[in-house]
């Protein structure tokens, strides 16, 4: 298994050790508003990218040569942890504008990681274009709705 850091994964939970971190999850911090939202993109598209291709999980296994207790262990420590944290610890306040900030930060990763083509297959599993659409689909939709949801649910 080779480590890559250039998983939007990683970022996401390296800006979340960061607020940790400066303790911004316990102010009215923007930056902190912005990653529950990037952090809601990463776990829907995450997860949801078994309605997308039901053996993404294990493509993704097979093409990183991890067994399943790893992948599943990784996925608690870098998706449902981080998850969890930010619904325990929601932003004060978060707005509408963070879920734009966050789908156009992620929109813009995707576009520098795979030098303009959109295609994470690199980085990721391939996948076709119709699945990529869906997946950007997830993503996108995930952090507009954050906030929404935050604000009419969880503050």
């Amino acid at each position: 298994m080779k480590f890559r850091l250039n998983m939007f994964t990683n970022y996401n939970c390296i800006l979340l050790i960061y607020n940790i971190y400066n303790k911004n999850y316990l102010n009215k911090s923007q930056i902190y508003a912005i990653n529950c939202c990037l952090t809601w993109i990463v776990f829907y598209t995450f997860h949801l990218s078994l309605l997308v291709d039901s053996n993404s999980f294990k493509r993704i296994r097979e093409k990183n040569d991890i067994s399943y207790l790893t992948f599943h262990s990784g996925n608690i420590i870098l998706h449902i942890i981080p998850y969890c944290f930010v619904l325990y610890y929601p932003a004060n306040d978060i707005y509408f504008i963070n879920g734009i900030q966050s789908a156009c930060l992620n929109l813009l990763w995707s576009f520098i990681s795979s030098k303009g083509t959109m295609d994470l297959s690199n980085i990721y599993i391939s996948v076709t274009k119709n699945q990529q659409i869906k997946l950007y689909f997830i993503s996108i939709t995930s952090g507009l709705i954050s906030p929404i949801i935050y604000n009419n649910f969880i503050l």
